[in-house]
């Protein structure tokens, strides 16, 4: 992917023309794909639209500019960022430059990375703490670990996030209490020594073990000089490196691309039209990053909804998605007010994965704990994806071509069985959703077609 090239206002002692990242600093979940793409090919940096609420991702990404770049940390908007009069008046001039947006970051991740020796070294880069005191970090977090961590086996970490109760603009990357649930059972199907532990969760979900919200139990401000980020990655790089974990699942986030950049095995998953997936399906399509990217079918939340032209995608209803301004998703992307029955329907937590989905992230997950962990003498089951990007399309019969029909014919019977059900009792939902009817009629006749040309030529 091409970088845009855009004239901009920018402090006269700022770079020259020529390659810049640039970030609207609201965008938290994408600094770690900015950090790791500063790391492995360093330009300068420009983030914009700052405020009081954003000093976590400066004061991170301050971090990451090396030595000999600059950056610029301003809190005019877009509009004022790109405008055509001078916002101040003296000391700034208006420059063309080569914006490397964080979707641009993520094809300079997958493209730097080239061994496993590569991902190592990004590995141990991703955390940036001052070497005089990062023993004593070491000292203080190995402590904070033994306490929060109870499980002396082999574990996976479950990701647990709840943005939509908060105002987050994508609640159905939220995990909620079912989907955790069902992602728990998955885990104990592949091994009974497997154990999870539940990270991020503000109550006790069923009777599954966890560390709640760590970051609030770590004490950062010993440590003013060091940004907060940092010492919540070190904690979690040393509960991987002492074993407490062994792999990471969660829904599709900044803070599971971070497991991921630090060599942590991990497991995202999402719906699979949503806006950005096949940014992130570049992370796990690299064989040297420990990803693997599962895919769901249904939308488990009541708000998520279809854009653009085609209607082809699923997003939040809190973004425009006006027409670019700008040369990235982020300047299009300009966040509307929810109204009160906005915010009602914002703050429902997501359902657990429908009949047909639980079949896909069943699977998926069973293969990414085979193939990522290595385990002995438990088999994938078909197919085993090379790229690593588990969908539907995977659980469907066009991939199973070298199996005798006879042996398939009632097991897809019943799979196609339960994708009908689901799509049939979302559409008698469809009054409470935000999906557009005629959409959702074109996205369901779509479906049956493929079943239809599937199973009736090959298997019937």
């Amino acid at each position: 992917m091409e970088s845009s090239k855009i004239e901009l206002w920018v402090p006269k002692d700022f770079a020259e023309e020529g390659k810049i990242y640039m970030l609207p600093a609201n965008h938290r979940g994408d600094m770690y794909h900015i950090r790791a793409a500063m790391l492995l090919e360093p330009h300068h940096l420009l983030v914009y639209a700052c405020s009081d609420k954003t000093k976590d991702l400066t004061g991170y990404l301050m971090r990451s500019v090396a030595s000999e770049n600059k950056m610029f940390l301003t809190e005019w908007s877009w509009e004022i960022l790109s405008g055509s009069k001078d916002p101040i008046g003296t000391g700034y001039d208006k420059r063309k430059f080569e914006v490397i947006s964080e979707s641009n970051a993520t094809t300079i991740i997958r493209g730097k990375i080239n061994s496993e020796k590569d991902a190592k070294d990004l590995a141990e880069k991703m955390i940036i703490i001052d070497q005089t005191h990062k023993e004593e970090i070491r000292r203080y977090l190995e402590s904070l670990c033994e306490k929060l961590f109870q499980t002396g086996t082999e574990a996976v970490l479950i990701q647990c996030r709840d943005t939509g109760t908060k105002g987050g603009i994508y609640p159905e990357l939220d995990s909620g209490i079912d989907s955790v649930i069902q992602i728990a059972q998955y885990v104990g199907m592949v091994s009974q020594t497997l154990k999870v532990v539940l990270c991020g969760n503000t109550e006790k979900i069923d009777d599954l073990a966890g560390i709640g919200e760590y970051f609030k139990q770590i004490e950062s401000s010993k440590w003013p000089s060091e940004s907060n980020r940092d010492i919540e990655a070190f904690f979690l790089q040393i509960a991987f490196e002492k074993k407490y974990f062994s792999m990471v699942i969660g829904f599709r986030s900044g803070g599971l691309d971070l497991f991921t950049f630090l060599g942590v095995p991990s497991v995202s998953i999402s719906v699979r039209q949503m806006v950005g997936e096949n940014r992130h399906g570049e992370i796990a399509r690299n064989k040297h990053l420990q990803r693997w990217n599962i895919q769901y079918e249904l939308p488990r939340h009541v708000t998520t909804k279809y854009f653009g032209e085609r209607h082809d995608l699923l997003g939040s209803p809190w973004w425009k998605f006006d027409k670019p301004k700008g040369p990235t998703r982020a300047d299009q992307d300009r966040p509307k007010s929810p109204t009160r029955e906005d915010k009602d329907k914002q703050s429902i937590l997501p359902t657990g994965f429908h009949k047909f989905d639980s079949e896909i992230v069943k699977i998926g997950i069973h293969n990414a704990i085979v193939v990522l962990l290595k385990y002995p003498n438990v088999p994938t089951i078909k197919p085993v994806i090379q790229n690593r990007v588990f969908s539907n399309w995977e659980c469907r019969p066009s991939h199973y071509s070298n199996t005798r029909r006879e042996d398939l014919r009632d097991f897809f019977d019943g799979q196609r069985e339960k994708e009908e059900d689901d799509f049939t009792t979302r559409k008698n939902d469809i009054e409470n959703r935000r999906e557009g009817k005629a959409d959702f009629e074109k996205w369901e006749n779509s479906m049956r077609q493929e079943w239809n040309r599937i199973l009736n030529k090959r298997y019937h």
